[in-house]
């Protein structure tokens, strides 16, 4: 079983160059084939929208298995996403179809914040593992905005940025049968979304403004 996660680096618009880890990191995304390096208003604006991003996680050798912990995060992403725009913040969902490669994986995530011209992402990715507590399994919950960097080489072609970390939690439970009975994808969507609310980072949403 290999881990990965999302978490992009660099920017909202096009060529995808990365690599897939060990263990979750940073990833970059290289905007060389833009023809301008004019910064878009929508990248740098203080109202904005978010793509809620999830499907992303542990990689298992058996997809059988992979597709159980995909589906659990495609559940809390779509009620996520549901309780967001219930509560007038402006998100549009988008999750990664299953066994999906890393680089495709960040570049839907980069083409969609594009074409809704959305200058933050909320991730749901999850991890299932052992270390020395045991068995566990884990769901992360992650929202980040897009900066354009401060050098826009001549040299280089395309806006170059990075996603800045607003707020993220890792939410581990025991992988036991106790705790994966007791666990509910919609009640977890809830917690993590008043987590999200009380960091104050899903102000920069919500519709019509904080």
């Amino acid at each position: 079983m290999r881990f990965r996660t999302l978490a992009i680096l660099a920017s909202a618009i096009a060529t995808v160059g990365c690599s897939t880890p060990t263990t979750p990191r940073a990833l970059g995304v290289d905007d060389s084939n833009q023809a301008t390096t004019k910064i878009p208003a929508y990248i740098t604006a203080k109202q904005s929208c978010a793509v809620v991003v999830g499907g992303v996680g542990s990689v298992f050798d058996d997809p059988r298995v992979g597709s159980v912990w995909h589906e659990a995060n495609r559940q809390i992403t779509g009620y996520l996403h549901e309780i967001l725009t219930h509560e007038r913040y402006q998100v549009v969902r988008l999750v990664v179809p299953p066994n999906e490669s890393l680089d495709k994986a960040v570049r839907l995530t980069a083409e969609s914040l594009a074409q809704n011209q959305c200058n933050r992402m909320i991730q749901v990715s999850h991890l299932v593992g052992e270390d020395k507590n045991g068995p566990f399994f884990q769901f992360s919950v992650s929202i980040q905005h897009v900066e354009p960097l401060k050098d826009q080489s001549a040299t280089t072609a395309g806006i170059r940025s990075v996603t800045v970390g607003d707020f993220n939690r890792d939410y581990r439970f025991p992988r036991t049968q106790a705790s994966l009975d007791s666990f509910h994808t919609g009640t977890f969507a809830n917690e993590a979304y008043l987590d999200l609310k009380r960091s104050g980072a899903l102000a920069a949403i919500l519709r019509g403004g904080a």
